[in-house]
């Protein structure tokens, strides 16, 4: 039987507009707050112990089921840029605190030398701007058809 008051490995992801949290106890309720302390939204960690934000109520809620989500996405908004902590209410009192994250904006541009990636033929990684890896294929043209580099560059992706 899993003890419930045992350490989490707690981990958060900031995205753009968005905070995806993992590692903590399934059920758990996970509480974002803006680093200045206003709560902004909780939500209970899925059976994984995984959590996600990307739109927020108008009002601070709990988020336990799909009909709480379709009601606030009706009147909700995306996930504001800026620095977030998240306090674990499943550790008893008082809450564990996570981070602070800083949560992107559509408009950020990431550390110029987020460009000077070399990407080499065939599978790898590229690091995207929040600083997530993505597993990529790459295949660069037939030289012969379409002359020296540099080329345009083409993504496909899926999921």
């Amino acid at each position: 039987m899993p003890d419930d008051h045992a350490p989490t490995t707690l981990t958060l992801q900031p995205g753009v507009e968005t905070l995806t949290v993992t590692g903590a106890r399934p059920g758990a309720h996970l509480e974002v707050r803006e680093a200045a302390g206003r709560s902004v939204v909780t939500v209970v960690a899925d059976a994984k112990g995984h959590a996600h934000v990307s739109f927020v109520p108008e009002s601070p809620r709990v988020v336990t089921d799909l009909e709480d989500l379709v009601e606030i996405v009706g009147s909700g908004e995306t996930l504001a840029p800026g620095e977030y902590v998240v306090h674990d209410h499943s550790s008893g009192a008082p809450p564990r605190v996570h981070g602070p994250v800083r949560v992107l904006a559509v408009e950020d541009v990431p550390d110029p030398g987020e460009y000077d990636q070399v990407l080499d033929a065939g599978f790898g990684y590229l690091r995207t701007r929040d600083g997530t890896l993505l597993s990529a294929m790459v295949r660069f043209p037939d030289e012969g058809l379409y002359g020296p580099p540099p080329w345009p560059t083409v993504v496909e992706y899926s999921g």
